[in-house]
């Protein structure tokens, strides 16, 4: 009975918290090219597909966002599930450190990435939270903790 309620508030949680810091960083820039920060990342969630359409391999990065909802859809019921597809979106979030250049204006013009700022950090911290939830409950389960 203690495990249930234990593993319930450690759900509840996770969840909470990874779905909150999404929200703070939609409120936020995330990077800054060519010196000038108008990233915010309320815009890229609703742009930001288009350059998966656009075949733009920074594109697969934009990803993350149905992968991690995905995640969140699957936490309680589906745990391994939810693990696997919460790192899957952890790494593409960090591909993006990967990339010196992309495409955030209609004319498709690629631009130089000057920096990376808190909104980023949010939004990868949202995965992060899903991955050590996830990680700590399966621990959990395949130990017989509870």
């Amino acid at each position: 009975m203690k495990n249930s309620i234990i593993n319930k508030n450690i759900i509840r949680t996770t969840l909470i918290l990874s779905v909150i810091l999404f929200l703070i960083s939609l409120t936020q820039m995330s990077f800054c090219t060519n010196g000038r920060c108008q990233n915010d990342g309320f815009t890229n969630l609703l742009m930001g597909w288009f350059t998966v359409f656009m075949l733009y391999p920074i594109g697969m990065v934009w990803l993350a966002n149905p992968i991690l909802f995905f995640s969140w859809i699957k936490f309680k019921n589906k745990p391994k599930t939810s693990l696997v597809s919460s790192v899957i979106s952890l790494i593409l979030m960090l591909s993006f450190l990967l990339f010196d250049e992309v495409v955030n204006n209609e004319a498709g013009v690629p631009k130089k990435i000057t920096s990376i700022k808190l909104g980023y950090w949010l939004w990868v911290s949202s995965a992060l939270i899903m991955v050590v939830g996830n990680a700590f409950l399966f621990y959990k389960k395949n130990k017989g903790i509870y």
